[in-house]
């Protein structure tokens, strides 16, 4: 379940992650579906339609998850600062997902 994360761990993230290239967009989100336990992973990208679709046999999000996905700091990954210590993902932190949505409301 993705939740938000608390303000004590948020203030140890601050990394500040932001996505400017299509590469690193891909990137992310590779490693997202790494994460979720993907082991088949495609990409499709259209240039002239900047469209970008990653497709993967990762666990998926339930319905709920829909409206927090995306948003800063909200993560199902890690909820406290002792998850910090014991961390076997590649994202955790909530941000990489949002820096790739604003990207996108900017093209």
């Amino acid at each position: 379940m993705i939740k938000s994360l608390p303000k004590d761990v948020q203030a140890q993230l601050r990394s500040g992650v932001t996505i400017f290239s299509l590469q690193q967009c891909v990137e992310e989100l590779i490693l997202n579906s790494i994460d979720a336990g993907a082991t088949c992973v495609a990409v499709k990208i259209d240039i002239e339609a900047c469209k970008l679709q990653v497709i993967d046999n990762g666990t998926g999000m339930c319905w709920e998850d829909m409206e927090r996905v995306g948003l800063r700091y909200n993560t199902s990954k890690c909820s406290s600062l002792e998850d910090l210590e014991n961390l076997c993902f590649y994202g955790f932190r909530g941000e990489a997902i949002s820096s790739i949505i604003s990207l996108a409301e900017m093209l």
